[in-house]
């Protein structure tokens, strides 16, 4: 997660019981993302939230067609 003052403020008004997960990146990767996040006007958590659900998402189908 990108460490900023919205982040710590956000996450410190809304606890969450939701389970969690940290990933780790390559620097790479990680820059990679970063800017795309930027590009969606996003926080880096949030775009990777999305992309995990869209995989999610496609995987779901995919077992459906099976």
């Amino acid at each position: 997660m990108v460490d900023n003052e919205y982040n710590r403020h956000t996450y410190e008004e809304m606890p969450s019981d939701k389970p969690k997960v940290q990933i780790r990146f390559d620097e790479e990767d990680y820059r990679y993302l970063e800017s795309w996040a930027k590009e969606e006007f996003s926080t880096l958590t949030q775009l990777c939230r999305a992309i995990i659900l869209k995989a999610v998402s496609n995987r779901k189908q995919e077992d459906k067609e099976r």
